[in-house]
């Protein structure tokens, strides 16, 4: 039936409804006079076509007569359905059986679960169906698969994603999921071979029904983090946490492969150096990659190495990278002339993975590659440095003046105090400086300890 025009007017004593114009229209005809009624006159009159955002063809096919009912008896309850119904995801389970002469008639007896059923009922009526429990969601495309209901496979197939992590269940918007740097990840990977076409294992394996699926589970991952990170990929700022948490959420990130929010939440700092009119990333050396180093140096000039977050940031920034493990030491060259930078073998290991491509010749001196097995290595491993009285110097707690190292070094300083010919460095920050396909360290800030007060002194109460 088609209503043209259907007013309501509410007086404030009474309701008057009128029907301007009323049409009885025949089944097998009613998609085409349906479009008709939108094409005259009223609030669908347009000059294009109606288009649903999926491209929806409303047109049904008759495979089936539609105005006809038919029976399926699924568990135990019987669904009455139309041919038209049955006819709009087609051809299928259902209108292959009773186009068959020999099913005239006939009710179609299928053990399912009508609770997935029903859903499907509601999909051929023509309704919009909607999913919130991963269970419910795995069970329908099964039931789909199996049907072969081409149609509503892909409607299954393009919904969000249900997954359930620890034992709480979750529901992902699709586009979430798949933006660029976050995609491929653990569960476009999942859903990839979650979803793949039962039939195939059906036919294969001779199997009357589908064999049994669970919704996609994550059990030994935290749902806590899990819902910050879904709360962090829809975009809230993740400046407030503390550093526990933060790395904690990096390494939920690692798990799931979601690479650009990891980058976002790797703690930084940039800021602009008025000096030399350039923008500078601070950034733990932990957590630089290799994919965001540049080098925008000329061979004739001397500069530094660049990073650009991937996926996060649009340009490069100079580089000052933050060693924060107690991984490095300061100890003075044989001639009390400078300090050279002794480095632990895990440490060493990963700058030359990081800069080594950067330099013509070895960027680690010393026999790295004894250092496979640190409990085999030997002797010291350093690395080109430089390091002058312009770097602010924090030693055994206390500042050091801008001539530190030039007293420190002195002969007659080093007889007096030992201590300070090596300095076991806690927290450092350091640039990477390029020339002719050299690469140095270029020392940013220091802090260290000498000795035990040093350290005692660093110590803080609960």
């Amino acid at each position: 039936m088609c209503v043209r025009c259907l007013s309501f007017s509410l007086a404030s004593t009474h309701l008057n409804v009128h029907i301007t114009h009323y049409t009885a229209l025949p089944m097998e005809n009613y998609e085409d006079q349906l479009l008709m009624c939108f094409n005259k006159e009223g609030s669908n009159n347009t000059d294009q076509p109606i288009q649903s955002v999926n491209e929806f063809d409303p047109s049904i096919p008759k495979l089936l007569p539609h105005e006809r009912m038919y029976s399926i008896q699924v568990g135990d309850r019987l669904f009455s359905i139309s041919g038209a119904s049955l006819s709009s995801d087609g051809p299928s389970y259902f209108t292959n059986f009773f186009q068959k002469n020999e099913n005239e008639g006939k009710v179609l007896f299928i053990d399912r679960s009508p609770a997935v059923f029903e859903i499907i009922q509601r999909h051929l009526q023509g309704y919009h169906i909607n999913i919130d429990d991963p269970s419910e969601y795995i069970h329908l495309f099964e039931d789909a698969s199996y049907f072969n209901l081409s149609r509503l496979t892909k409607v299954v197939r393009d919904m969000n994603y249900y997954v359930v992590i620890g034992s709480r269940p979750f529901v992902l918007e699709r586009g979430l999921l798949n933006a660029e740097g976050n995609a491929p990840n653990y569960f476009t990977l999942a859903y990839d071979t979650l979803l793949q076409n039962p039939n195939k294992v059906i036919h294969q394996k001779n199997l009357i029904r589908p064999p049994p699926q669970a919704p996609l589970t994550v059990s030994n991952r935290s749902p806590h983090l899990f819902a910050m990170i879904v709360r962090y990929l829809q975009g809230e700022s993740v400046d407030s946490l503390d550093d526990s948490l933060r790395q904690d959420l990096i390494n939920e990130c690692k798990y799931y492969r979601f690479q650009a929010l990891e980058q976002k939440l790797i703690k930084h700092s940039i800021r602009t150096n008025v000096l030399r009119c350039c923008e500078e990333i601070v950034i733990d050396c932990r957590y630089v990659s290799p994919k965001g180093l540049v080098n925008q140096t000329v061979e004739s000039t001397v500069g530094y190495l660049m990073y650009q977050r991937p996926y996060v940031d649009k340009y490069p920034r100079e580089l000052v990278m933050q060693i924060s493990t107690a991984e490095a030491w300061l100890v003075a060259t044989l001639d009390n002339q400078s300090y050279e930078l002794i480095l632990a073998p895990s440490l060493a290991v990963r700058l030359d993975k990081l800069f080594g491509k950067f330099s013509s010749a070895p960027l680690i001196y010393g026999q790295l590659q004894s250092y496979e097995e640190p409990a085999k290595g030997s002797g010291k491993l350093t690395m080109l440095t430089r390091i002058d009285n312009d770097v602010p110097v924090r030693i055994n707690n206390m500042e050091r003046d801008r001539h530190w190292m030039s007293e420190a070094l002195h002969t007659q300083n080093l007889q007096s105090d030992e201590e300070m010919s090596t300095i076991n460095l806690t927290r450092s920050l350091w640039k990477i400086g390029v020339h002719n396909q050299q690469v140095w360290m270029e020392a940013v800030k220091v802090e260290g300890i000498t000795n035990v007060y040093g350290w005692n002194s660093s110590t803080s109460f609960l």
